[in-house]
């Protein structure tokens, strides 16, 4: 039993063919995302998305041709990385990816003195 394992990364994004039956990584392929997007503020961290998929598909693709035994593809991604999409699936948005400040930016809009942010007990990676 091969199957396909992907994880999208905000630095690079991998691949791993494995039979599963063998308990055997079959092969290995790594490339970089070069998906960040230049940022306005200092505070964001974005991405392309369309770059993102077309690593991902990129991957997909050699990997399918290769193996023609493929009996699934497993995908897991960054944490809490966002894309906004329309009802057709196309992105709206950048990918705000785990590392983007926005909320912690937007807290300061507020008046910080009649806000405790002690007792929200903020934290961050």
């Amino acid at each position: 039993m091969v199957f396909i394992g992907i994880d999208v990364g905000t630095t690079s994004i991998g691949g791993a063919v494995l039979d599963l039956e063998k308990r055997n990584i079959i092969e290995i392929k790594n490339v970089e995302s070069n998906a960040w997007l230049q940022a306005s503020n200092s505070w964001e961290r974005i991405q392309d998305p369309d770059i993102v998929f077309k690593k991902v598909s990129e991957i997909l693709d050699y990997f399918i041709k290769k193996y023609k035994d493929i009996m699934g593809i497993c995908i897991t991604g960054q944490m809490h990385g966002i894309i906004y999409l329309n009802n057709k699936g196309i992105p709206l948005t950048p990918l705000f990816t785990w590392q983007d400040n926005m909320v912690l930016h937007l807290l300061f809009l507020f008046d910080v003195k009649k806000i405790r942010l002690k007792q929200w007990k903020l934290l961050s990676h």
